[in-house]
């Protein structure tokens, strides 16, 4: 069995004016709250956990988070752990009348197929953690929403695709033993 442990990033400072911005705001830095919150996530799940692989998105805020949740590992930056477009998404978002389309509900209908594609980019993500691990080994991936809800829906069909339910903090942990058969377990951010 393999084991991929996929943390979203903590609670970040995005500036009010998304349009300005955008919306995903690559360059933000965690808040204190998230700096908190991983700190404790490091000393409730991670406490005593070995990883053999360490993988981080190139937005600040999951490099932040990284480097709290395991701070003397040696994380390696995969471009798939981020949204692929966000410079399109923002584009997109910018051309919408009013608030942001936030849920993956609206996004996917106001953009058909769009979530699916960036899904797939998130499993090569994935895929490159399982290549890296021996049997009984386990990686540690820190990433998105709503990547990290479509990957746990494609893998889980069970799941509901376009669930976002993961908080900044939380925990997807999948236990592979083959790539047809996933356990999947949540674990919350801690209080």
């Amino acid at each position: 069995m393999k084991t991929i442990w996929c943390l979203r990033h903590g609670d970040n400072v995005l500036h009010p004016d998304w349009r300005q911005f955008g919306v995903w705001q690559s360059d933000s830095p965690l808040s204190e709250a998230g700096r908190a919150t991983i700190a404790r996530v490091r000393t409730t799940y991670f406490q005593g956990e070995r990883f053999a692989a360490l993988f981080t998105s190139p937005f600040r805020r999951t490099v932040e988070t990284a480097n709290i949740a395991v701070p003397d590992g040696k994380w390696d930056v995969l471009s798939t752990l981020a949204p692929r477009l966000p410079q399109v998404l923002d584009t997109l978002m910018a051309s919408v009348e009013g608030e942001p389309l936030t849920s993956c509900e609206a996004i996917e209908e106001r953009w058909p197929g769009l979530l699916q594609v960036e899904a797939e980019w998130m499993l090569q993500s994935i895929h490159k953690a399982l290549d890296t691990l021996q049997d009984g080994e386990q990686a540690l991936l820190v990433g998105h929403q709503p990547l990290l809800g479509l990957v746990r829906g494609t893998l889980d069909r069970r799941f509901p695709l376009f669930e976002q339910t993961l908080p900044k903090g939380g925990i997807y942990r999948f236990k592979f033993t083959d790539l047809t058969h996933v356990e999947v377990e949540y674990l919350p951010p801690p209080e």
